[in-house]
């Protein structure tokens, strides 16, 4: 594990291995989110692909055969899925 330190500016240096492991580069833009768990993660930005495909192509792609969800519901499946992996062991580190 590695530990960054926070400037006063509020900021903080990846170093290069990180970023290797990450496939970063100088440029690239990073994805932050904040997990259930209170842990940081990273990730390169996605860039789009030379043969995007509309949206209108994957609409159905997934099918759903229950009943409607809102983001309530949505929220809730993933919070329960975030509370099984952790009483399984998985994601903690």
């Amino acid at each position: 594990m590695t530990t960054l330190t926070i400037t006063a500016k509020g900021q903080i240096t990846v170093n290069k291995q990180l970023l290797a492991q990450l496939g970063a580069k100088p440029g690239d833009k990073l994805r932050a989110r904040i997990a259930l768990d209170g842990s940081l993660n990273l990730r390169p930005e996605s860039k789009p692909h030379k043969e995007a495909v509309p949206l209108d192509k994957l609409a159905g792609m997934f099918k759903w055969e229950g009943p409607p969800m809102t983001d309530e519901d949505i929220d809730a499946a993933i919070r329960e899925g975030y509370a099984r992996a952790g009483m399984a062991g998985l994601g903690n580190s």
